[in-house]
């Protein structure tokens, strides 16, 4: 049956291809009720953008924003902080990606930058950031005239960023050309690495304490830091402070620890992953990134500060938007792949679904995302918006952010047919007259098209197995239904044949008995040969939002991994072995059903 489908009722399971989308019921896996209060639940996913053109004048932001959040797929933008001021009655420019020039800041240079931002109507920018580099700081770790200038205006940043309900700051650390390379070891300066390393630690005591003051709850957004140093991996492990002495970010990891010992408990530091992010182009990438993250940042966090930096640092993973243009020498492995706007979708999906809060993605090639009359400067003919040079790429952002409703925003337009044979259960040779069937052979499905299993044992012991059974007295849209009951360990499932990088929506409506019961719905893989593969790409939901007469619905979307042939769709019931179940124990299943969904898989038309 096929129908128009709403996202309001949606629950999806997240691993490796698919996407969590909605928190759980809240049903434990034996059946137990669990308040939401007593279990975690991370913070909504966000992508901020990293372009260049974004407006750097907050008047000019303020008049466009209309235009400038007009149909951009993201949550929040990076701003360069640039500002006009006089100074000791001399014209300068304070810009946050050059040296300071000798500027120091109060807080009346920013009553008009502030007043600006305060005031914009932001109504989907949301998570807004001002950026800094580290390049505004002397590479003299010994000089207090110019560190006490340097941090007071890193301060007044974090200052304006709060008054201008922005989420927080960007510490760019990166060497550009233009930067002193401040965290590499410069011995002229007359002091030892050990003595510089001290001296640099507490130099991010200072800066942290600064900030923290201004903007107490702050995200101090880094594109890296402590990741930068997983390509020396062999040496974090065996000789971290030679590594750090002559490398030329050897000092940042002093300076973040001094940040970790001065951090207020209300702050958040982002890890943003920037070179490991842009390169990623398969869900092993993605998982070493969270490898790397655990295992070897934390080598060069001061064992005083683990805990502080386990509590207060969030995974971020980057995506770099030109290398799905034309920067392909760089990463020679999306050259290999013909279709960059499933591949960027791809990737970002995982970016986002791997990243703790934020995902971030940077153009600064050939891609814009605004013409010159929203960011109110000229923008050299050689820049194109980026839906003209890779069509798909903004719905590739809202499918990375919001699989499922994107999902079901292309299911109602195009209206595929289900999939499933006997998706509603109506097929069967085995109804009794009058209502429910008998009960039949329970390693036999009562149901055609669909295959049953049963769990017999557990840890030795055997389980006594409950009836797969069609009711003919109750349905969600019809008066027929797949009947479990008793069923502690148990599904039905059927296959499709599928191809790798096709997207699929599927759904089921379930209704329970009792209170011993839990319902899943479930995707699961199987090759060529019909042989189950990828125990760890399965995906499973429960069924969190009420139906009419009790039916509640919940939706899977997943794209089909390399290797797999088949796609399995399986209802499933369990219930603890320990249990007493009673004949009310049941749960009844409906309306089935399996769609694949056209233009956000590999090779198709993406503007369809």
């Amino acid at each position: 049956m096929t129908e128009r489908m709403t996202s309001q009722a949606l629950t999806v399971g997240t691993t490796m291809s698919t996407y969590l989308l909605f928190a759980f019921f809240c049903v434990g896996p034996w059946g137990s009720s669990v308040t939401a209060d007593e279990l975690w639940r991370p913070p909504k996913k966000k992508i901020v953008a990293v372009c260049p053109y974004i407006p750097v004048d907050p008047k000019i932001l303020r008049e466009n924003v209309e235009k400038f959040e007009k149909d951009i797929p993201f949550d929040g933008f990076i701003m360069r902080v640039v500002l006009p001021v006089i100074d000791n009655g001399a014209k300068k420019e304070f810009h946050g990606q050059g040296k300071s020039n000798g500027i120091r800041l109060t807080k009346e240079h920013f009553t008009d930058y502030v007043e600006n931002l305060k005031n914009t109507n932001f109504r989907q920018l949301r998570h807004n950031f001002l950026c800094v580099n580290s390049a505004q700081f002397s590479n003299n770790w010994f000089d207090d005239q110019s560190w006490d200038r340097d941090v007071n205006n890193h301060s007044l940043v974090a200052w304006a960023a709060k008054n201008a309900n922005f989420k927080g700051v960007v510490l760019d650390v990166e060497a550009y050309p233009f930067t002193e390379r401040i965290f590499q070891f410069r011995p002229q300066h007359g002091h030892s690495f050990e003595e510089t390393y001290a001296k640099a630690r507490e130099r991010g005591r200072q800066y942290m304490r600064a900030v923290g003051t201004e903007f107490p709850e702050i995200v101090l957004f880094t594109y890296f830091s402590l990741d930068f140093f997983y390509y020396n991996a062999p040496l974090i492990s065996s000789s971290p402070m030679e590594m750090l002495k002559s490398d030329q970010y050897g000092l940042l990891a002093a300076f973040m620890n001094g940040m970790y010992d001065a951090i207020p408990p209300g702050a958040k530091i982002v890890d943003g992953h920037e070179m490991a992010g842009y390169a990623a182009t398969k869900e092993t990438d993605f998982k070493n990134v969270i490898d790397n993250y655990y295992r070897r940042s934390r080598l060069l966090v001061a064992p005083e500060n683990l805990n502080k930096y386990v509590a207060q640092t969030s995974l971020s993973i980057a995506t770099y938007n030109d290398a799905y243009v034309s920067f392909m020498n760089e990463y020679p492995a999306f050259a290999a792949e013909n279709d960059h706007a499933w591949l960027f979708a791809r990737n970002l999906r995982m970016a986002v679904e791997y990243s703790d809060e934020y995902a971030w993605t940077y153009a600064g090639g050939e891609g814009i995302w605004w013409d010159s009359s929203v960011v109110g400067n000229p923008i050299p003919e050689k820049f194109k918006l980026f839906d003209k040079l890779v069509p798909g790429m903004k719905e590739a952002y809202r499918y990375a952010k919001n699989p499922v409703q994107t999902a079901v925003d292309r299911f109602n337009k195009q209206n595929p047919p289900n999939m499933l044979e006997n998706a509603a259960f109506a097929e069967s040779d085995t109804v009794a007259d009058g209502g429910e069937s008998r009960p039949l052979d329970v390693e036999k499905s009562p149901y055609p098209h669909w295959d049953s299993w049963q769990r017999s044992s557990l840890a030795s012991l055997p389980l006594l197995k409950g009836v797969f059974s069609l009711d003919a007295t109750v349905g969600c849209q019809d008066t027929v239904s797949a009947k479990f009951s008793n069923v502690r360990d148990g599904c039905i499932y059927q296959k499709c044949p599928v191809a790798p990088g096709q997207l699929y929506l599927a759904r089921a409506y379930c209704k329970v008995g009792g209170t011993a019961i839990s319902p899943r719905f479930s995707i699961a893989w199987m090759d060529a040969s019909k042989k189950w593969i990828f125990i760890e790409k399965n995906i499973a939901a429960s069924f969190p939002q009420k139906e009419n007469n009790g039916w509640k619905e919940a939706m899977l979307v997943a794209d089909v991994p390399e290797g797999a042939a088949f796609l399995a769709v399986l209802c499933s019931s369990k219930a603890s072995p320990a249990a007493e179940l009673t004949p009310a124990d049941a749960c009844w299943f409906d309306n089935v059903g399996l769609y694949r969904i056209e233009g956000l898989g590999r090779g198709e038309n993406h503007d369809k």
